[in-house]
């Protein structure tokens, strides 16, 4: 009997080795599968760059013949707002350029806070998102604001534009 006793402990050990094994398997599988279906819908339903439909404000910006643009919007926001994504439509999908600097200031506020939103030198090209490549998205508090904007090396004489969504 001694013999028996001596097995048992094996066999049980390499069950409950097997079991958590399979247990594991499946917790992983279940794991995957959610992951996946949650990409699935986001896929489907279309997060990422904005669509014009998408856009509660759009800017454009008009190429000087030197490549260059400056752009100053000023405003006053209703209510707090997040920007979540600023994409940017060329006439062309080859065009490019660099945005030196972009700026988001809230002129309420005492001039040590006054900037809400910036980043630059960017370079970009059609479909760019602003607010990624910032590293956003942007809060901007309801008040007067003003977005300056300027950058070099785009296609002379062409207008630009940036969807604004949330």
């Amino acid at each position: 009997m001694a013999g028996m006793d001596s097995g048992l402990p094996a066999i049980t050990s390499t069950f409950i080795k097997e079991n958590s094994s399979v247990n594991l398997f499946k917790k992983l599988t279940r794991s995957l599968t959610a992951i996946a279906i949650v990409l699935m819908v986001f896929l489907a339903v279309g997060v990422g760059p904005a669509r014009a439909a998408d856009c509660f404000q759009t800017v454009k910006a008009n190429v000087q013949q030197d490549g260059t643009f400056a752009v100053k919007v000023q405003g006053k926001i209703p209510a707090d707002v997040r920007v979540g994504s600023a994409v940017l439509s060329f006439p062309a999908s080859s065009d490019k350029g660099t945005i030196e600097s972009i700026k988001i200031v809230d002129t309420d506020l005492p001039s040590y806070r006054q900037l809400e939103f910036g980043c630059g030198p960017l370079t970009v090209s059609d479909g760019t998102d602003l607010i990624t490549a910032c590293g956003g998205p942007a809060y901007l508090d309801k008040g007067n604001t003003i977005y300056k904007a300027f950058g070099s090396e785009f296609p002379p004489g062409e207008t630009f534009s940036v969807c604004l969504a949330k």
